[in-house]
């Protein structure tokens, strides 16, 4: 158990070093989610055409992804979405175009409670025909109204992208 929680539970409803009861309460949530929670840490591929988005599905599985994947050790960002993409769908990102779009966090399909994706989104220029490859089935361009097959990290990049009328 925190210190926090400790300390916020004994001395119950007072004020304790200036810290008023409700800061106590949300402070010992804060610790607790981010001492607690498991993190799966992600990089996505952010490509729109006509007002679509690019979405994966692998083998098996029932939802669509926003391509991308983790990184291996000691790769950086690019690195690792470059060789992700490659491998999903033989395609070569350009890194001279790489740009940041957003980092979005919510909780990870057939995971338990508690357990979040963190998804760090770029997009970029490719080179190639687009062909799934690897673990990837099948691939679509999605729009906002197919946020039913999709996952809840990816709802949150759809609502976003779709708020700065980059998706129909």
């Amino acid at each position: 158990m925190p210190f926090f929680y400790i300390f916020a539970s004994r001395f119950n409803d007072s004020v304790h070093w200036g810290i008023p009861l409700a800061c106590r309460r949300l402070l010992r949530f804060v610790k607790v989610k981010t001492e607690y929670m498991k993190v799966i840490d992600k990089l996505a591929w952010i490509e729109i055409k006509n007002k679509s988005i690019l979405s994966t599905r692998s083998l098996g599985k029932q939802k669509f992804y926003i391509p991308g994947g983790k990184r291996e050790q000691g790769e950086n960002d690019e690195q690792a979405l470059c060789r992700e993409i490659s491998e999903e769908l033989s395609v070569e990102l350009d890194v001279k175009t790489l740009r940041y779009i957003g980092t979005f966090e919510a909780q990870a399909d057939s995971h338990p409670d508690g357990v979040y994706v963190k998804m760090t989104c770029y997009t970029a220029d490719y080179t190639g025909a687009l062909k799934a490859c690897s673990e990837i089935e099948s691939f679509e361009w999605l729009k906002y109204a197919d946020k039913d097959k999709i996952s809840a990290v990816d709802k949150l990049i759809f609502d976003f992208l779709k708020d700065r009328d980059l998706i129909d």
